[in-house]
């Protein structure tokens, strides 16, 4: 097994951004720097204001942010830890606060950072994303950090609590996902549902059901420092 599970503002035109966010495998081009936020057509998951580590309760979505790695090196938040958001400086036009995690030392497969979309801290359940067309997120990269970092979704299909994948064949928590390239300045990624590929290493499935989602995850591959920062997450119509 890879990996356990444990305002309106300026905003980069979302048809456009589509256009370029399918992933090739080499990592989606972003928007432009700025401060972000939902858009017309879109539905706020998370901005980060609050400053605490959970997803505002809207639209059925609840759960908490949380970290997780392989065991092998050091993370902040270390697995486990109560996640809260990172105040930034300076500040991203009004945006003042993010999701970030930095780390280093892993030789297994990594580590991430993410949430659940449905999990009131007793049941991990799916949340239902099919009048959604895609998501859209702000990211950067801190100063001496990789640039690379996957993005993916956990659906029914790919995570072990929808029985479908066997972990034990290792089979699970290939998530369909994208490859994001960063940089050190915020840019707006956006990807449709339908542009999200697996990564290869677990059971394969057609396609991502946005209809059974259980959480959103954002990692670092093995063997490389790393400071992700995370910003504005939005379902987009």
């Amino acid at each position: 097994m890879k990996r356990s599970w444990a305002c309106s503002l300026t905003f980069v035109l979302f048809s456009s951004a589509f256009a370029l966010g399918c992933d090739d495998g080499s990592g989606a081009p972003g928007g432009t720097a700025g401060a972000g936020g939902g858009s017309v057509g879109s539905s706020l998951v998370d901005d980060m204001e609050d400053g605490d580590g959970s997803i505002p309760e809207a639209e059925g979505r609840v759960g908490a942010w949380y970290s997780y790695n392989d065991g092998t090196g050091t993370q902040t938040p270390a697995d486990g830890a109560d996640m809260t958001m990172t105040a930034i400086q300076p500040a991203r036009g009004q945006s003042a606060f993010a999701a970030s995690s930095n780390g280093s030392g892993f030789t297994d497969w990594g580590a991430g950072f993410g949430f659940d979309l449905n999990n009131a801290g007793t049941t991990r359940a799916t949340y239902d994303a099919s009048r959604f067309t895609g998501i859209s997120f702000w990211a950067k990269a801190g100063a001496g950090s990789t640039t690379k970092m996957r993005f993916t979704i956990a659906d029914d299909e790919t995570a072990p609590d929808g029985g479908i994948c066997q972990e034990a064949l290792a089979e699970c928590d290939d998530h369909f996902g994208a490859n994001v390239i960063l940089s050190e300045e915020w840019q707006n990624f956006s990807y449709r549902f339908s542009d999200l590929k697996q990564d290869g290493f677990g059971k394969a499935f057609p396609a991502l059901k946005p209809d059974k989602l259980y959480g959103i995850q954002f990692e670092a591959e093995a063997t490389v420092t790393f400071d992700f920062w995370i910003d504005d997450i939005a379902f987009v119509e």
